[in-house]
Order: structure tokens, then C-alpha cells, then sequence
């Protein structure tokens, strides 16, 4: 069976507001670890809901590190992005060899207060540690804002389609059914970005 490591990691940043998003406001909304995270999110509409669902239909080994979700705030600070990015990145490299594919919830508006990025350089980051080779899926929000430093570490993109959004678990496991083609090389997905002048 395939291991794919998967976690979530949202928050939707007001670069305008003063106030910073800190390890706080994650514990107040969502900060759950590892199997913790799977008791509280696996039954709900969530993404971690949409990738279980998927894994238990196919079989597949899944390490889960963190979910993390915070209300729409101010940037991310430093501390709260290296506390929930670390533990992502520290699960890819206790389990590096073992992986056969990543799966990630994300956001595609996080703005950490030390750069503009929040998801391209978590991407890039866990890139570095798992290799070129190892398919990375992401699911995203609607209006995410999806960079360069985005399509060049990851190569599925799902977003939600639904606004209000009520479709985050049935695009937790779309985004799941396409690493698990990818998985095992029926398809060679890849994302295209055209930024237009606007």
C-alpha cells in the first residue's frame, strides 16, 4: 500500500490588519497533532475528512502531522508558521524513503510576517526534503493566490467550487483521487500557471 503523508495548514491573511495571527489563535480555532487531529476533523466537512476517505477505500498507510486552522487575522508570525511548518517537515524527513505521496490542505491566502508566500514556501521547503519524484496534491480555497514558488513544488491543485463552501470533504478526497492515479503512474499530472495583467 501507498504512505502518504498529509496535513492541513490554512489561514486567510489581512495584510492590512495590525494584529498578528499567533500560535494562539490556531489553538483557539484548530490545532490538533498527528491521530488527535483524525478524532476531531474525520467526521466533519473537512479536507483531512475527504483525503481519510479515499485512503481507507484503497488502502493506503496515512501519516498525519497536524491540522491548523485559524480565523482570517492578520499575517501568521514567524513562530506559529516555524511551529506548525516544522511539524510538517519534520514528519517528511522521519519518514523519508517510506513516502509515496503528500497531500496537503491548504488556503492560498496565508501571508507569514516575513514573507508574501505562506503555501509557496512550504511547498518549496518540503520539496527540499522529499525529493523531485514524490507527487504533491493541495487543496485550496477559492480565491487563493496561486504563485510560482506553488506550481513549481507541487503538482496537483484542487480547489473548493462551492460559495458558500460546503464541498471541502468532497474535495479533500478529488484532490486524493488524483495522487492516488499519480501514485501509481496512470497519470503525470501537472499544473500550469498564466498570470494575467490584472
Amino acid at each position: 500500500p501507498f504512505t502518504v503523508l498529509t496535513a492541513e495548514f490554512m489561514h486567510e491573511s489581512n495584510t492590512f490588519s495590525r494584529f498578528r495571527t499567533d500560535l494562539h489563535q490556531f489553538q483557539v480555532d484548530a490545532l490538533f497533532y498527528g491521530d488527535d487531529a483524525i478524532r476531531a476533523r474525520r467526521n466533519a466537512n473537512t479536507e483531512l475528512a475527504g483525503f481519510m476517505d479515499l485512503a481507507e477505500s484503497v488502502g493506503w498507510n496515512v501519516i498525519h502531522a497536524i491540522s491548523a486552522h485559524a480565523v482570517p487575522g492578520g499575517r501568521v508570525t514567524k513562530a506559529a508558521y516555524d511551529h506548525i511548518a516544522g511539524v510538517i517537515l519534520e514528519a517528511a524527513r522521519s519518514h523519508k524513503g517510506r513516502l509515496d505521496g503528500v497531500l496537503l490542505g491548504l488556503h492560498g491566502s496565508m501571508v507569514p510576517d516575513f514573507c508574501d508566500d505562506g503555501e509557496g514556501c512550504l511547498l518549496g521547503l518540503l520539496r527540499a526534503d522529499i525529493g523531485a519524484d514524490i507527487p504533491i496534491a493541495v487543496t485550496l480555497d477559492l480565491h487563493a493566490m496561486v504563485s510560482e514558488d506553488m506550481v513549481r513544488h507541487a503538482q496537483i491543485f484542487v480547489s473548493y467550487k462551492t460559495y458558500p463552501h460546503v464541498d471541502m470533504r468532497e474535495i479533500g478526497a478529488h484532490a486524493a483521487r488524483i495522487l492516488d492515479r499519480a501514485m501509481k503512474r496512470e497519470i503525470a499530472p501537472r499544473t500550469v500557471r498564466a498570470h494575467v495583467p490584472m
